[in-house]
């Protein structure tokens, strides 16, 4: 069921920011399937609905996603060269999967992009948009 593969996580504490906590989390081997760059996350679902153990289960669910997401990257890099990937959208407000799948694609060199001044969700869109219309000097009256 869940066997294989020992990822070590880190996961910065949340009153110290330099402190590190290390975690060792086991990942569900056929967790996910990867074809033609479609990621298919059924079979870890399927999974988690017969977890009885909710830490398990978070803990199943985070270190499996993290290691299909790497797939993922992995595999859509060498089919376009590019060698950079950037954090957007909600799921990266969850400190557990960036900051893990930020180390992950790091050690294996990707260049990871994530946001730092403003959140990467609908709250940073939103400012984003904001900024467009500064720009382009639009009113209200328009």
């Amino acid at each position: 069921m869940s066997a294989g593969v020992e990822l070590f996580w880190v996961l910065p504490k949340k009153s110290t920011p330099v402190s590190l906590v290390v975690v060792t989390l086991v990942v569900m081997n056929d967790g996910y399937t990867l074809d033609e760059g479609l990621l298919n996350l059924l079979p870890l679902l399927a999974m988690l609905s017969k977890v009885r153990d909710s830490g398990h289960g978070a803990a199943l669910f985070h270190a499996t996603l993290t290691d299909a997401l790497v797939a993922w990257v992995v595999a859509a890099m060498e089919n376009t060269g590019l060698n950079s990937v950037v954090f957007g959208g909600g799921c990266f407000l969850n400190r557990l999967l960036s900051a893990n799948l930020a180390t992950r694609l790091e050690v294996m060199g990707v260049c990871v992009y994530q946001a730092c001044q403003a959140p990467p969700n609908d709250g940073g869109l939103s400012l984003g948009q904001a900024w467009v219309a500064m720009q382009t000097g639009f009113t209200v009256e328009d």
